[in-house]
């Protein structure tokens, strides 16, 4: 719509009204042309009358809008008074009416009244300029509001401040708060108490720290960093986690405290308080059970079987651990004793026991000893045990004689055998042992003229002069096997050899005579017997005719 006021000197002012606008155009020269002829006629109609006239007008549709229905935008939090917000474009209107002023009001969106729009012509643009309100004692918290939807609403007026309502313009302004460094990381909790066994691995996790830090980006990261030199404990800068670097030793410390400082990454903020939070982390070293029993043992070098013997070997046992984990709870056998000749005892000393011997022994039964397996197991929790094996040695006491393997040996032999013709070896065994087994063998009857010989250890019997069966055609010896026990305790057993001799032709026949003269009648017929001559040979031991 478009008025028009007619003056007698022809003052003729024209106020565009309504429609939309085009941004950076005013009328066009067809619409120009229009208003001139509506000036004519209007003319005509009167000269001098001051009357308003109302005509109606098509409103052109495509100015004084803004450029945009929708701007993003950004400001920094904690902003003082008069901070404008930065928009990614330029916002607001073209106007090139100069008899048209346009005011800008935020209409919904700032409902704790922190901005305040304002408008700025520059050349033919009007622009919306947004800033912070100096009267507001609040100030920006993007960590309570990041961001705002602020409706803004554009106002125009005439050369004469009247306000033209059919003109309507509005558009929508996203503020989005920056981030400024301007928390402090902050622990919660501020103390951490927790309790570490001393045998933990090494880089094990041993404790956990967390802080909060309400910022974003950077200024939200928080690296950890314990306040005190240690080589005990390492943290991780990013995830707060403590780990053990070095053994743990009760008996040294008992208890370590670290100072955690948690510190963002952000740029110092110049009106804020410190950028570091400290924790206190109480880190207890739990006694454990780390050493396993040790045992010494002294015992005898053997002993003797079928003896009343009572210590066999003491037992003495160290545990390096503190207090319980240190003492002895029970010292046993577990192996190598199935018929219960052993048992474990205290002794007369703490940490002292005593190996006996609860029945006689026999070496003939056990004749490798025993190898008993002990188990001693200490007082800690859990309880450690450790295991040793010791040997029991039966020493022998010469309780059986020498054996031969045959009571009685018969042995044929010519008699043309050599001297040191071996006849026979006469074996000889002993259930003893050591120096008791050991058995010397020697002829002690049946060997007058000394015709045989025995070797003393290996019981070889060998002829030892030249045999004669004319003159002895057997022999009955006996041999004695005596053990080398000690004096008074030796033992000793025979055994009979009958040795028999055979016969070789080694002799000629001999004749009674070796000269004879002998008288017959001559003219004896043949076949006539003059003499009987006699021969002896001793193989035979017959005569020849």
């Amino acid at each position: 719509m478009w008025l028009v006021q007619c003056f007698p000197v022809l003052d003729i002012r024209i106020v565009m009204s309504g429609g939309t606008a085009n941004p950076g155009r005013g009328p066009g020269p067809g619409r120009l042309l229009l208003i001139f002829l509506l000036l004519i006629e209007l003319t005509k109609i009167s000269h001098s009358s001051s009357e308003i006239h109302t005509v109606n007008m098509p409103i052109p549709d495509d100015s004084l809008q803004f450029t945009s229905d929708q701007y993003n935008t950004t400001i920094q939090e904690n902003s003082v008074g008069k901070v404008f917000i930065v928009p990614g474009v330029k916002m607001g209107i073209f106007n090139d009416d100069p008899g048209v002023s346009i005011r800008y009001k935020i209409i919904s969106g700032d409902s704790e009244n922190f901005f305040k729009a304002q408008a700025e012509k520059v050349g033919n643009f009007v622009f919306l300029m947004i800033r912070t309100r100096t009267s507001n004692i609040n100030v920006l918290n993007r960590e309570r509001t990041e961001s705002y939807q602020l409706n803004i609403r554009a106002t125009f007026r005439d050369s004469d401040h009247h306000r033209l309502n059919d003109i309507k313009a509005t558009t929508i302004v996203n503020v989005e708060v920056l981030d400024s460094n301007d928390l402090d990381p902050f622990f919660n909790p501020s103390t951490y108490t927790t309790t570490v066994p001393e045998d933990t691995q090494l880089h094990t996790s041993v404790a956990q720290v967390k802080a909060e830090d309400a910022d974003e980006g950077i200024n939200g990261e928080i690296y950890y960093s314990i306040a005190e030199d240690t080589d005990q404990f390492a943290i991780h800068p990013v995830s707060g986690v403590i780990s053990l670097t070095r053994h743990l030793v009760y008996s040294e410390r008992k208890v370590h405290k670290l100072t955690v400082n948690a510190q963002d990454r952000g740029t110092a903020y110049s009106f804020g308080p410190r950028r570091v939070d400290t924790a206190k982390v109480t880190i207890r070293v739990a006694q454990v059970n780390l050493h396993d029993p040790e045992m010494t043992i002294q015992h005898l070098p053997e002993v003797i079987e079928q003896s009343h013997a009572d210590i066999y070997a003491i037992i003495h046992i160290s545990d390096p651990d503190p207090g319980r984990h240190g003492l002895v709870s029970s010292v046993e056998i577990i192996e190598g004793d199935p018929d219960a000749h052993f048992r474990v005892r205290p002794g007369s000393e703490p940490d002292e026991y005593n190996i006996e011997v609860l029945k006689l022994l026999d070496r003939e039964i056990s004749p490798n000893g025993y190898n008993l397996t002990l188990k001693a197991t200490d007082n800690g929790l859990p309880a450690r045990s450790s295991y040793k094996e010791v040997h029991v040695r039966l020493g022998d006491m010469n309780d059986h004689p020498p054996v031969f393997d045959k009571e009685e040996y018969k042995i044929h032999i010519p008699e043309s055998a050599l001297v040191n013709t071996p006849l026979t070896r006469l074996k000889v065994t002993d259930q003893d042992s050591g120096r008791n087994a050991k058995v010397l063998l020697k002829i002690v009857a049946g060997n007058r003229d000394e015709q045989f010989r025995i070797d003393p250890l290996s019981g070889m019997l060998y002829v030892a002069r030249p045999l004669d069966a004319e003159y002895k055609t057997r022999y009955t010896l006996t041999v004695s096997a005596l053990d080398q026990a000690n004096a008074g305790m030796r033992k000793q057993s025979s055994a009979r050899v009958r040795i028999f001799v055979d016969d070789v032709n080694d002799n000629d026949p001999k004749f009674g005579e070796d000269e004879k003269t002998i008288y017959f009648d001559e003219n004896e017929s043949a076949g006539t017997r003059v003499m009987r001559v006699n021969a002896k040979d001793h193989i035979q031991e017959k005569m020849l005719t």
